[in-house]
C-alpha cells in the first residue's frame, strides 16, 4: 500500500487519471517476493476453507435498490424489491419507516408491514444484473466522453458516480 498509495493508513498518492508519483522499478520488484507468498497463501486458504462442512441454509432476504428502465442504477431510479417495492423515491417515507434505537446512532429501516430489508452492493447487483450485463458490454453512451470509460467497462463494480465526474470529461 505505502509503495502505491503513499502511506499505508488513508493513502495520498492516487488522482483522477492516475497517480501523482509511479512506483521506481525497484520498489515494485521489491514487492514481487512478498506478493507471490500472498497469491500462495490465499490458495492454500481457499483449499482449506473449501473443506469446511456447511450446514444447509436459506434466508428469505428482501433486497431493496434503485433500478432504472436504461442502465445499471447507482445515483437515480425508481425503489425497488425482490418482493414487488417499485415505487418513486419520494414516496419512501410513505413504504418505509425509520426508527432510532438506543443502541445505535444508526435509524433502523423496515418496509411497512414487511419488516427488515437488505441494501447495498449484493442487492444492488441481485436486483440489477440484467442492466449490469448490458452495461459491462457496452457503457451507458453518456460515458463516451469520460476518460475512465475503459476502466469503468472492465471494473467488477459499476458505475461512474467516483470515475467519471463532470470534471473529469473529456471536451467533444
Amino acid at each position: 500500500m505505502r509503495v502505491i498509495g503513499g502511506r499505508e493508513i488513508h493513502p495520498i498518492n492516487v488522482r483522477v487519471g492516475g497517480f501523482y508519483r509511479a512506483p521506481r522499478p525497484d520498489e515494485l520488484r521489491a514487492l514481487v517476493e512478498p506478493l507471490r507468498w500472498a497469491r500462495e497463501t490465499a490458495y492454500d486458504t481457499v483449499r482449506w476453507v473449501a473443506g469446511f462442512e456447511f450446514p444447509d441454509f436459506e434466508q428469505d432476504y428482501e433486497f431493496v435498490a434503485l433500478r432504472r428502465d436504461d442502465e445499471y442504477a447507482i445515483l437515480d431510479g425508481r425503489l425497488v424489491s425482490n418482493r414487488g417495492l417499485d415505487i418513486p423515491i419520494a414516496a419512501f417515507n410513505d413504504h418505509i419507516e425509520e426508527e432510532h434505537v438506543p443502541h445505535s446512532n444508526a435509524l433502523h429501516a423496515r418496509i411497512r408491514g414487511r419488516g427488515a430489508y437488505l441494501v447495498g452492493p449484493l442487492a444492488r447487483f441481485n436486483l440489477n444484473f440484467d442492466r449490469f450485463r448490458r452495461w459491462h458490454r457496452r457503457p451507458p453512451a453518456r460515458w463516451a466522453s469520460c476518460p475512465n470509460a475503459a476502466i469503468l467497462s472492465r471494473a467488477s463494480s459499476p458505475g461512474p458516480s467516483r470515475f467519471c465526474t463532470p470534471a473529469t470529461r473529456r471536451s467533444a
